[in-house]
């Protein structure tokens, strides 16, 4: 099938009172309604989905439909775009506009501040030899550094905004070469998750990475007539390696045929509708109409703050699905 047909297909979905499930991981969907790569020391890792989805709410107003936004506009007015760090940054600055309000310009999100995140130690050497292969290829400092501990490893993105603009074209060349000389499906996919890792190593902003790559991800499975797919966990640009990834993407198409045929993509994802009860059953009182109909109330949503903090330290509830929180250090700090 050609890259218009399945981005026909994806657009498509993107009309469904479902849309949500395109960009939110499946191990959210099957507790709830959360949206991808937040983060879990502030919001609770993955545990009480409910909760976590009205503290989104507050903190990270009308994301979603940033999201869906940024996706109608890449798979219609840059489908056959080279993946360039001018489109990153397009597509970045769509669907994460709302930093404004947190007073961040997108000079600073683009800055030469330090970048920081956490992998899993496990991964770190792949992380390694991946910057030893960039640094000696190229002839440049490594593109980050890390600090390997037993469990957990920090990572920070060491280029600057210079030097990513100089490297960017050099490792889009190279990914276009490589993808040039790959024979099967499966070459070509796990060419275009190594670029798009390098992409998330890199951190070329302060936010929003790892939102904008899994968008570029469904774009280059579609310029090579490769189906799109949903990511199970799409932290794993951060915590697989590429053959781990390669298996990732590959059940995530097999997620995006099921999708078009039932709106779940996944066998323990929750319907809408008992969603919506749970949320009711959680709050009692306390409702509100979930994001799912894409008509959240925020200024109601934010007098329920104390709410469910009250609410999570009574509960004193630990999600046996959270598979993420326990990857990153307590003390990590965010921008």
């Amino acid at each position: 099938m050609s890259r218009e047909n399945y981005a026909t297909q994806y657009l498509t979905l993107l009309e469904k009172p479902d849309f949500w499930r395109l960009f939110i991981d499946g191990v959210r969907q099957s507790n709830g309604a959360q949206i991808l790569d937040q983060f879990p020391q502030q919001e609770l890792g993955y545990s009480e989905a409910q909760l976590g989805h009205l503290r989104w709410v507050q903190r990270e107003p009308h994301s979603l439909v940033f999201l869906k936004n940024a996706a109608k506009a890449l798979f219609t007015q840059y489908i056959n775009d080279h993946i360039s760090l001018d489109l990153f940054k397009k597509i970045h600055s769509m669907a994460y506009p709302y930093k404004d309000h947190l007073r961040l310009t997108g000079d600073y999100l683009f800055s030469d501040e330090p970048r920081y995140f956490t992998i899993p130690t496990e991964i770190a050497e792949h992380a390694t030899v991946l910057a030893q292969k960039i640094s000696t290829t190229y002839q440049v400092n490594p593109p980050w550094k890390i600090t390997i501990s037993k469990n957990l490893s920090d990572l920070e993105a060491l280029w600057t905004r210079d030097t990513i603009g100089m490297m960017f074209p050099k490792l889009q060349a190279e990914y276009e070469q490589n993808l040039s000389s790959a024979k099967t499906s499966d070459q070509k996919i796990s060419v275009i998750i190594e670029f798009l890792q390098t992409i998330e190593y890199i951190h070329p902003a302060h936010d929003g990475n790892n939102r904008v790559v899994c968008l570029l991800l469904n774009l280059a499975l579609m310029q090579n007539d490769l189906m799109p797919t949903i990511l199970f966990e799409p932290l794993g640009f951060e915590t697989q390696n590429v053959a781990q990834m390669l298996n990732s993407v590959k059940k995530g198409q097999i997620s995006f045929e099921r999708f078009q045929k039932n709106l779940l993509p996944f066998d323990e994802a929750i319907p809408n509708e008992e969603i919506k009860q749970n949320l009711a059953d959680t709050f009692g009182t306390y409702k509100i109409k979930p994001l799912l109909e894409g008509n959240v109330d925020y200024e109601q949503a934010k007098k329920y703050i104390n709410h469910l903090t009250q609410y999570v330290s009574n509960a004193k509830k630990h999600d046996p699905l959270d598979s993420v929180v326990t990857r990153y250090s307590p003390t990590m700090q965010y921008i």
